[in-house]
């Protein structure tokens, strides 16, 4: 380790964590929440810093995966300069300054939307996709490790969001959990539905129910409602969590990301043990049909697991490529939807997403096949190819 990081301020480093399990079961997927920044008076200097065991865990993590390309005297051979401008990652000061890091908000914090996304690191091993992936491949941080650095931004100590806590009247707690229920299901059908239909949505209704009972519903009966929303997943959820993913990736490569799902496996009640052979299935598929060398790792977008996004160009793929998997899918729909009618427009595609399992079926046989993969038809067309 250099002695620029050894100085930095995130004492008590503890060994490096060194679990590796598969890319697709890697990073533990949540919704991106976006929080307003904390000010960096609030923060106590004593509390900045403190000498723990789990800032020790965290600076292991900021270490391992985000120094060596963000990270002014600890970069990895090859780098003369911080990939985007970014070289203090591990100067906790500066990141809650440019509001990279927000204390005791993990989910609002850039670096953990960026890591949870696949966003970050974008140095990963070409052997990534190989399940299990080789030892000595570079996989980007465990699911241990991106807890470690989400428990330890939350523990960070912010006055703002205490003292809103201590002057916010109190509430039982199944008249909080009814609220809560109320304003999330009345903030999906807004979303959903733009705020301009005349129509009472099915989230509406929920909506309405849940505030009238906020005052009187038991702690045992929103625990069943928060089970049972738990166990399907609506179409319109699926579509706005892909349109907030694609909020993420940069403009300029929206037009090339598109998407592939499990979310009706889920629904018919696959186990989890089945979706994970899925998701690497599909992988393996994806760079079987690529045209380039470098392979691709799909990246899973949803805390369910069940959306994967790529970009075509990857596979060297143009968009008419796309198209035609479009054309041929038995499953298009048109969702009548502002999320949909935005989905389609960032990316260029009225069908951005398609289902997984069709795609594999589709996808690995003619003609579907050998379109993808550009294989000449006759003999003469292939040594030509060849340049025989």
């Amino acid at each position: 380790m250099s002695k620029a990081v050894k100085n930095l301020n995130f004492p008590g480093a503890r060994a490096p964590m060194s679990t590796r399990i598969a890319v697709t079961r890697a990073l533990p997927i949540s919704g991106a929440a976006l929080f307003g920044a904390v000010a960096l008076s609030t923060m106590p200097a004593s509390a900045q810093f403190a000498d723990t065991a789990m800032a020790g865990d965290a600076r292991t993590v900021l270490e391992e995966h985000c120094a060596r390309c963000h990270q002014d005297g600890s970069l990895k051979d090859g780098l003369d300069r911080p990939q985007g401008k970014l070289g203090y990652v591990m100067d906790l000061e500066r990141m809650v300054k440019k509001r990279l890091v927000i204390p005791g908000n993990s989910s609002g914090s850039t670096i953990m939307r960026q890591i949870e996304n696949g966003s970050m690191p974008k140095d990963l091993s070409s052997d990534c996709y190989l399940f299990p992936p080789p030892d000595d491949a570079y996989c980007g941080p465990t699911a241990d490790e991106v807890a470690a650095l989400r428990v330890w931004i939350d523990s960070l100590p912010n006055p703002d969001l205490q003292l809103a806590a201590a002057t916010a009247p109190a509430e039982s707690d199944s008249s909080a959990q009814a609220a809560a229920i109320a304003e999330d299901a009345a903030s999906e059908a807004e979303t959903a539905d733009g705020g301009e239909t005349g129509e009472t949505s099915l989230a509406e209704t929920i909506a309405e129910q849940a505030e009238a009972e906020a005052g009187a519903i038991e702690p045992e009966v929103a625990q069943v409602i928060a089970e049972a929303e738990a166990r399907f997943l609506a179409d319109e959820d699926m579509i706005r969590t892909m349109a907030l993913d694609l909020a993420e990736v940069p403009e300029a490569r929206q037009k090339s990301q598109r998407y592939l799902t499990f979310w009706h496996l889920k629904n018919a009640g696959d186990e989890e043990e089945a979706l994970d052979v899925y998701r690497m299935a599909t992988a393996k598929l994806l760079n079987s049909l690529s045209r380039k060398a470098d392979p691709v790792i799909p990246v899973v977008v949803d805390e369910d697991k069940v959306i994967l996004r790529f970009d075509i160009t990857d596979l060297g793929w143009a968009p008419s490529l796309w198209d035609k998997i479009a054309e041929a899918n038995p499953y298009l729909m048109n969702y009548d939807t502002t999320m949909y009618e935005t989905l389609m427009s960032n990316t260029g595609s009225e069908m951005p997403f398609v289902r997984a399992d069709w795609f594999a079926f589709v996808a690995s046989q003619p003609p579907l096949y050998h379109d993808l993969l550009g294989l000449p038809k006759t003999k003469q067309e292939l040594e030509k190819l060849l340049g025989i």
